[in-house]
């Protein structure tokens, strides 16, 4: 409703301006990176089904090893990434939360069959207020959710990179560096 889009908009403005302060404070624990992923997928599967979306979860079939970050801040990116990828998918689409392991680093990918993102697009999708969708359809999208998981995702020392997936839609990939945040 507009009550709870209002106050996440709200709530986007001020940690984009205490990153922007520097006030900004990470609270790094040690993350069972498998429990996070499950508590997400299931989090987001009832979402998925009300909209007639697939959603798959894979992960290793090892175990994967603990990551110290600051657990809400990384739930925070993930959670902005689910929304969008399901936001921007047709019926019966499939959205898959993956992740890997990889020469000390943890990559989670977010790959979706949306819509996907322009080339023209693609330079300024981390812009505050950046919106692709410029029909305004989509409302609760304020082109506020891209800008915040970026500077979270910096904050805790990680990258993101965004690349098309085969067959139409967007893989957005998380990287972090296994070691203190």
């Amino acid at each position: 409703d507009a009550i709870s889009r209002m106050a996440g908009l709200v709530q986007d403005l001020l940690l984009l301006s205490s990153i922007d302060a520097g006030s900004w404070t990470l609270h790094p624990s040690q993350i069972n990176v498998d429990t996070l992923l499950i508590t997400l997928y299931e989090k987001f599967e009832m979402i998925c089904k009300k909209k007639s979306v697939i959603l798959q979860l894979r992960m290793p079939e090892q175990c994967l090893p603990p990551l110290v970050s600051d657990e809400d801040r990384l739930n925070q990116v993930l959670s902005i990434f689910l929304d969008n990828a399901i936001s921007y998918s047709s019926e019966h689409s499939s959205v898959i939360l993956s992740a890997s392991v990889k020469k000390g680093h943890l990559a989670i990918h977010i790959i979706d069959h949306g819509i996907g993102i322009s080339e023209e697009d693609r330079p300024f999708i981390f812009d505050r207020f950046y919106r692709c969708d410029k029909s305004r359809t989509k409302k609760g999208h304020y082109g506020l959710g891209l800008s915040v998981a970026k500077e979270l995702v910096s904050l805790l020392n990680g990258r993101i990179s965004v690349s098309d997936t085969p067959g139409g839609g967007c893989t957005f990939t998380i990287v972090l560096p296994y070691g203190r945040t």
